[in-house]
């Protein structure tokens, strides 16, 4: 792979975030997440709720012929008894939708499109209400949108590559073996590229 500009991935998902910051409302928390989206993960994000969690959940082989590989992303969507400002008198499952829809215009926006060259459009785009007993007892409400990018990784001059090595050791994510924290399962989402 060399010859391949490390951090395109990367880059998109900060793209994300950016683009959802500067089209929801301020009151509206938007920060990426890196790990594994669990309950107390959910759980952390309600507590700055209303919130959108963007997350890189897969990337697929990269395709030789054009250097791309299909990327999936994932946007949590959470809200909590604490409403909206703009939208007092709806409760949280109704909050949760709201910007979920939100959340899938921004995607399909022209404003939401990557860089020419680097990435098609969205693709396979998906919701899903995730409601269960879990986030009702926490008083929360999740919506999950999940989409596919063919992202084209773009040759570069081999001196502004990012130093995989070091990247790995510097941002390698932490195991906690005690952590036996549910997972919540996606599977409507799951291979949606």
């Amino acid at each position: 792979m060399s010859g391949l500009k490390s951090g395109i991935i990367l880059a998109r998902r900060n793209e994300i975030v950016c683009s959802m910051r500067a089209s929801l409302p301020d009151q509206v928390t938007v920060e990426h997440h890196g790990g594994e989206v669990n309950l107390e993960v959910i759980q952390r994000y309600g507590a700055k709720a209303p919130a959108v969690v963007v997350t890189c959940m897969r990337f697929d082989d990269l395709e030789l012929t054009d250097q791309s590989t299909g990327v999936g992303f994932m946007v949590f969507a959470i809200t909590s008894n604490a409403p909206l400002e703009s939208h007092k008198d709806l409760d949280r499952h109704d909050q949760a939708l709201l910007l979920a829809e939100a959340v899938h215009r921004i995607i399909m926006s022209d404003a939401f499109s990557p860089p020419d060259g680097c990435a098609e459009r969205p693709g396979n785009l998906a919701a899903v209400n995730t409601y269960g007993k879990a986030l009702d007892d926490k008083g929360l409400a999740l919506w999950a949108t999940a989409w596919a990018e063919q992202i084209r990784l773009v040759e570069d001059d081999a001196g502004d590559l990012v130093d995989l090595e070091t990247l790995w050791t510097k941002f390698k994510p932490e195991e906690d073996p005690d952590d036996t924290t549910p997972s919540l399962e996606f599977d409507a989402l799951k291979g949606t590229g």
